[in-house]
């Protein structure tokens, strides 16, 4: 029995982690509060004004900077 490996691995991005990604053609910058491990992983940011956007793909995420 074989046990299928996904071809591609995730960058283990951290929570609280700041990051930045476009979104409808707009840079945007947040910490990440939440994370989803589907199909691709997807990221929830929280911005600095508060609003958090969710299921961000994890490869539409340019930037990261993990904090201690």
């Amino acid at each position: 029995m074989t046990i299928g490996i996904f071809a591609t691995l995730a960058r283990e991005i951290p929570l609280r982690a700041q990051v930045e990604f476009a979104q409808f053609g707009v840079m945007l910058a947040g910490r990440v509060i939440g994370i989803s491990h589907g199909d691709p992983v997807s990221c929830d940011p929280r911005l600095e004004d508060g609003g958090i956007v969710s299921n961000i793909p994890e490869p539409a995420i340019g930037a990261l900077m993990a904090l201690p």
